[in-house]
């Protein structure tokens, strides 16, 4: 009797292990796997991105949304997969290509874990993506950098030449300096009216009228700071690491988060031209300045200029490269680790 029991208990163990699924990761390509830790961070991402995009109160209010056409759940949970395909075709033509971190790219990593951790922290770790969870997306994201400019930069396989570089500059670039003088109340956001628009109106007349009569721009912008009553600001002709006073801006023709009355009229503008821009919150004395004046200046944003002018085929290449693959999915990791069961309290998104 004892035997046959002991035959039944450990026929009854070897059925129960049999039941349980190994849920420590999520996708697989050979030996590319995509853990649970980073898929979990996959989905932190993508649900939070999703919170703030719906303005969702919490996650229970975002799960009864639908997104593209699909239940949110299942959107999120479809582009968390996607970006973990990603993340393995990422990691396979890192290696394809001959490429490795170097010593400042891992400590670079190390930096942004730690910038990561203490803005974000909580969303990550309280959702199961841990330390190195969280160390393995963000190197992965510096290997898909070290990708891009391997690719493009000189002589990569798709290189984009200085010249073109510096036409995409000039032709989406400008550089400018403006007083805003506003026509809403500051602290309400009202509409002025009455004496205080006109008083407002007058005052940015005023400097208009001053910097068209050639009265130095950035010594009416400190003036303005102190009639405004910035006591702190103080604008010099000084050139940074940029190439830029702390007094300019470079405003692009395609992204920008100015108003369209103002883009427009800086591309319309010569260089030294003084125009004023009105808008429905504000009143806008801007001077057009030449672009390049310093070479530090074409220098210090080369590589963001490069990453606007690929960045979209760049992306199609990355997807043709995930695409190329086929991947094993751990359906018992994408059930166990559901969008619903993520938690956000601990932090305001």
């Amino acid at each position: 009797m004892f035997k046959k029991l002991t035959v039944f208990l450990a026929a009854a163990v070897i059925l129960l292990s049999s039941c349980v699924s190994d849920t420590s990761w999520v996708l697989k390509n050979g030996d590319a796997t995509v853990s649970s830790g980073v898929y979990l961070g996959f989905l932190v991402q993508t649900e939070l991105n999703e919170l703030s995009e719906h303005n969702a109160q919490s996650v229970s209010d975002l799960m009864k949304m639908t997104i593209h056409e699909m239940k949110a759940a299942d959107y999120i949970t479809d582009q968390a997969l996607t970006l973990s395909k990603n993340y393995i075709a990422i990691e396979k033509k890192f290696d394809e290509l001959g490429l490795s971190l170097t010593e400042d790219d891992l400590a670079e990593v190390d930096s942004m874990v730690a910038t990561y951790k203490s803005y974000y922290g909580p969303y990550f770790s309280d959702n199961g993506c841990g330390d190195n969870s969280l160390k393995d997306l963000i190197e992965n994201n510096i290997k898909m950098e070290k990708i891009f400019f391997h690719l493009y930069d000189e002589n990569g396989e798709k290189a984009v030449s200085d010249a073109d570089k510096r036409a995409f500059f000039k032709d989406n670039y400008s550089r400018i300096q403006y007083i805003a003088v506003p026509l809403v109340d500051t602290s309400t956001g009202s509409a002025l009216t009455g004496d205080k628009l006109t008083a407002a109106q007058n005052t940015a007349t005023s400097y208009y009228d001053k910097a068209k009569a050639g009265e130095d721009f950035i010594s009416l912008l400190n003036a303005y700071a102190k009639e405004s009553g910035d006591t702190k600001t103080e604008y010099k002709a000084e050139l940074q690491e940029n190439g830029l006073t702390n007094a300019d801006i470079l405003i692009s023709k395609e992204n920008t988060d100015y108003p369209e009355a103002i883009t427009t009229a800086v591309f319309e503008m010569a260089v030294g031209d003084i125009r004023k821009v009105t808008t429905d919150d504000g009143c806008y004395i801007i001077k057009k300045l030449e672009l390049n004046e310093s070479e530090k200046t074409y220098e210090y944003y080369k590589e963001s200029l490069l990453t606007e002018m690929r960045s979209e085929e760049f992306t199609e290449l990355q997807n043709e490269w995930k695409d190329a693959f086929e991947y094993e999915i751990n359906n018992a990791s994408v059930k166990r680790y559901h969008p619903k069961k993520l938690k956000f309290e601990t932090a305001s998104y």
